[in-house]
């Protein structure tokens, strides 16, 4: 299939998923969930924005901006939730300082 009949047929996949009101991240947001109520309980204020990204590796994250916390321990900048279709029912929780914090996640909280 050359380019030029490619173009319209991912742009047609993606009203699809739009009109159908299929949400991509949806299963992540499933798998999270516990994880992100430990969050939202530890971090007042949390999130303090909330964007969405499909990594090179095609992994799905939820990247969350933590609000600046009271008291002397630094505020991490945000936190990660990151979800792969190869493993639906896990989550990984990823902070700045791990491994697994990757430069697709940095832009999110640019």
């Amino acid at each position: 299939m050359s380019c030029m009949k490619r173009a319209p047929v991912r742009v047609t996949a993606i009203l699809l998923a739009l009109a159908c009101g299929e949400n991509p991240f949806e299963p992540l947001y499933q798998a999270c969930a516990d994880e992100m109520a430990t969050v939202r309980s530890n971090f007042v204020d949390t999130p303090s924005r909330e964007d969405r990204v499909t990594l090179a590796d095609g992994r799905r994250a939820v990247v969350w901006g933590i609000a600046i916390q009271p008291g002397p321990v630094p505020t991490p900048r945000g936190v990660a939730f990151i979800w792969s279709a190869a493993s639906s029912a896990s989550c990984t929780v990823c902070w700045p300082a791990d491994s697994c914090w990757t430069g697709d996640i940095l832009p999110a909280l640019n």
